[in-house]
Formats: structure tokens, C-alpha cells, sequence
């Protein structure tokens, strides 16, 4: 990705990271994700918490004990999912005021970031780069070692969507941890998604019916409701799963 200034709300692009906004003293900004093998482990937490009690990853991934959604094969899953997104997407995760040595590649005490993004670019935004090479070489190495599934549920819709979208990035994921879930966390996380994104739309899979109305008071509009299905895994477990896939488009009249 080429270098760009910092946008509002305290995003950063990568290749700018020295050049750091501000932040007000009990606010939370974006950076493009850093490598470090700790914040690897402090991303992961992130997610897991996240999407322990998930409807789709829950069907994805039918696992009952609260051990089992944050244990080590979910924890390896999402550290792979990571490392493998950076390759190929934009993986950013929010920084506390004040926490700048972070994105110098340092660390400051075990703090989680509050949330964490992935989003994947349209195909005409989508560059290789020697970097993104000899990471894709790394990963695949240790896939050869430490062979893992990391296809996520996704319906078919969403694929032809994209298609009939070509300029539209793909939201795959906003992960908030639990104890921040409910005092706003989220929603900077989308307008830093809208930032990063400039005017570009934007497809979703929503999982939970009760997050439409957060989607929808930010411009979100449903195209279609689709149900996946699989043989029921355990006592209680119907098998079917709904998404809900959305569109935002950029809005002239929005403020930029």
C-alpha cells in the first residue's frame, strides 16, 4: 500500500507509522496491524473473545465450553488467519492514547487492542509486493509444517456480490473485545473502516439480527437474507444459520 498522510480519526496507513496523530486522552485510534509476535497473541485474544458466542462461527465451529472457544486450535486459528490476511487484505487494530511505542514495534504492558479489522480490498487495489511475497513463502512453509483450515463460513452470495460490485471492499470482520462491547468501540471502528475505504462501498455478512440496527444507522442497507445448512452437531443445534448481506455506499451528502 502506498504511503498516505494520517486521516481523521487517528487512522494511520501503513508506511506512515511515525507520523502520529494525536489522539484526545481517552480515545482510540487505528494503525495498520504490526507483526510482532506478542500483539499477534493480544489480536488473538481480541478475537476469540469476540466471536466466542458468534451464530455463524458458532456453526462454523460447534464448540460448547467457554475453554474450548478460547482455547489453543481457536487461538492457532486466528494467529494463522492474521498473518495470512495481512498477505492478502488490511488488517488494523486500535491503539490506546499514549501507546504509540506499539506501532514502533514495541511493546507497552499486555494490553489487548480493543478492536480489531479486516477488510479486503476490490481486485483493482489489490498489489504484490516483496514484502507480501516472502510473507505468502513464510505461511506457506509453515502450512507444509502445521497444516490448518482457515476457510471461514462465507455464503455464496457474498462471491457474486463482490462480482457485481467491483470497486466494493469487503468487510470480513470488526472484532471488539468483550469487556469493551456496548460504550462505542464499534462504532469508531466503522468510521475508521469509512476512512480507510475513502467513498468506496462496502459489503458485510452480518451474523446476528440484533446488529442490523447498529449497520443500518450507519447507512447499511440489507440486499439479501440467505440461510446456511449443515447436519446439527449437538443437543439443540438446528444445523441452519442466517446471514444477512449488506451494502453501504458513499452518500454525497455525507461529511467527510
Amino acid at each position: 500500500m502506498s504511503p498516505a498522510k494520517p486521516l481523521r480519526l487517528g487512522l494511520v496507513k501503513e508506511g506512515m507509522q511515525l507520523k502520529i496523530p494525536a489522539p484526545k486522552k481517552d480515545a482510540y485510534y487505528f494503525v495498520s496491524y504490526s507483526s510482532h509476535k506478542t500483539l499477534l497473541g493480544l489480536a488473538v485474544t481480541t478475537l476469540a473473545g469476540a466471536f466466542a458466542n458468534d451464530p455463524v462461527n458458532s456453526w462454523f465451529r460447534p464448540l460448547t465450553s467457554t475453554a474450548e472457544k478460547n482455547g489453543p486450535a481457536v487461538r492457532r486459528f486466528y494467529s494463522r488467519y492474521i498473518q495470512w490476511h495481512k498477505v492478502s487484505g488490511v488488517v488494523l487494530e486500535s491503539q490506546p492514547p499514549y501507546k504509540k511505542s506499539h506501532i514502533l514495534g514495541e511493546t507497552e504492558g499486555d494490553d489487548f487492542p480493543a478492536a480489531v479489522i479486516f477488510l479486503t480490498p476490490p481486485k483493482s487495489k489489490q498489489r504484490w509486493t516483496i514484502v507480501g511475497l516472502w510473507r505468502t513463502l513464510k505461511l506457506y512453509i509453515d502450512e507444509l509444517w502445521h497444516p490448518m483450515d482457515l476457510q471461514l463460513p462465507e455464503s455464496v452470495g457474498i462471491h457474486r456480490l463482490l462480482k457485481e460490485n467491483p470497486e466494493a471492499w469487503h468487510l470480513e470482520m470488526v472484532a471488539v473485545h468483550p469487556s469493551l462491547q456496548g460504550k462505542g468501540i464499534g462504532k469508531l471502528a466503522m468510521k475508521a473502516v469509512f476512512d480507510y475505504v475513502d467513498q468506496a462501498p462496502i459489503l458485510i455478512e452480518c451474523s446476528s439480527e440484533k446488529n442490523l440496527p447498529f449497520y443500518r444507522s450507519l447507512n447499511f442497507t440489507t440486499l439479501e437474507e440467505v440461510e446456511m445448512v449443515d447436519a446439527p452437531q449437538f443437543d439443540g443445534d438446528t444445523g441452519r444459520v442466517k446471514q444477512w448481506l449488506m451494502i453501504r455506499e458513499f452518500k454525497c451528502y455525507e461529511r467527510r
